[in-house]
């Protein structure tokens, strides 16, 4: 005879940190645990919080490239036209460059993702409330206006 179902049983787990260890990561905490623990699948994030600096970026380029497909990954034919591209070699705070990102965006959403400031990491812009805004996934049946891919 099967047991009765008892329901979910959730788990009481004890865990306090502070927002720095959030962003940074947690001293002695396996790279993969913080990741998998503290990530966001933000590779921004995900740098800080290997290296335990702040990540930043050097933007390289960003400009408008019209509806040109600009030898892109074949997402990018998920973005209407007009777009722009915007190139970063990733650093931290300590000096280390970490890599190079390229996004490409709808034309039209650039001030509201980016304000007056692009030179500012993507994910440590302050939330804008703003409907041209769109996320980098979209759901079944929706074509996203804009859409980031790393290179």
């Amino acid at each position: 005879m099967a047991a009765a179902d008892k329901g979910w049983m959730p788990l009481d787990i004890d865990f306090t940190t502070t927002q720095d260890e959030l962003k940074l990561g947690i001293a002695k905490m396996p790279a993969a645990w913080t990741l998998f623990l503290l990530g966001d699948g933000s590779p921004t994030l995900h740098l800080g919080l290997l290296t335990g600096y702040t990540t930043e970026v050097d933007v390289l380029s960003f400009d408008c490239i019209g509806d040109s497909l600009d030898q892109a990954p074949a997402e990018i034919q998920d973005i209407e036209g007009p777009r722009h591209r915007r190139q970063v070699y990733l650093r931290n705070t300590n000096g280390e460059r970490l890599g190079y990102a390229a996004s490409w965006w709808h034309s039209s959403d650039i001030e509201a993702l980016f304000g007056t400031d692009k030179t500012l990491p993507i994910e440590s812009r302050p939330k804008r409330r703003s409907s041209s805004a769109t996320s980098s996934t979209s759901s079944a049946g929706t074509r996203p206006r804009s859409r980031r891919s790393l290179a």
